[in-house]
């Protein structure tokens, strides 16, 4: 099933994009905005990350595709999701020229009409560093909510860095639904 929205549709991840996304991976200016490892992957690792796409049902992985110039942008995901508890996180990578024009908040949206309409989750979370404008950009204009700061969380780049951590409930989600449906998002 395709998630389409204004923007992007969400379309299942497909071998042709292995390589795009590797490069998106190996980009220090996407690597140096998220938290996490960032180093470099070989075609066949990514290969080998290809192959076990779908043998956990906790990760649901997309690519990004932008509806008018048909073209490969990135990659999100719902991770962790749990279904005990009706949680997950959301994910999102861009190459860096597609940043500021919507098309993330787009995406992250489709993520979330899949996780609160078809999977019946109660809570999203999102994590990303304080450095990272553009997804506090993003999750203020979805109505996620701040929860926290994880102090000194990740080592990256020869220091330790913060993590700010966001959520949206199904219930806070069903207003940024009516701003979307409106065009206010």
């Amino acid at each position: 099933m395709d998630l389409v929205g204004r923007l992007v549709t969400l379309k299942a991840i497909q071998e042709e994009d292995l390589r795009f996304l590797m490069d998106l991976f190996n980009d220090p200016r996407t690597g140096e905005a998220i938290g996490g490892w960032s180093l470099p992957i070989s075609y066949r690792h990514q290969q080998e990350w290809y192959a076990g796409i779908g043998k956990d049902d906790s990760v649901l992985r997309f690519a990004v595709w932008e509806n008018a110039a048909g073209q490969l942008l990135g990659s999100c995901s719902l991770s962790g999701v749990d279904r005990r508890n009706r949680t997950a996180e959301v994910h999102c990578r861009l190459t860096q020229e597609n940043t500021a024009k919507g098309l993330g908040t787009d995406a992250v949206f489709q993520l979330l009409v899949l996780a609160f309409d078809y999977l019946d989750l109660a809570c999203v979370a999102a994590t990303y560093l304080p450095e990272n404008r553009a997804s506090n950009r993003l999750v203020t204009k979805l109505g996620f909510c701040r929860e926290a700061a994880l102090r000194s969380r990740i080592y990256k780049e020869g220091r330790r860095h913060d993590v700010e951590v966001w959520s949206i409930l199904a219930e806070e989600f069903a207003k940024a639904r009516i701003r979307y449906e409106t065009g206010e998002l």
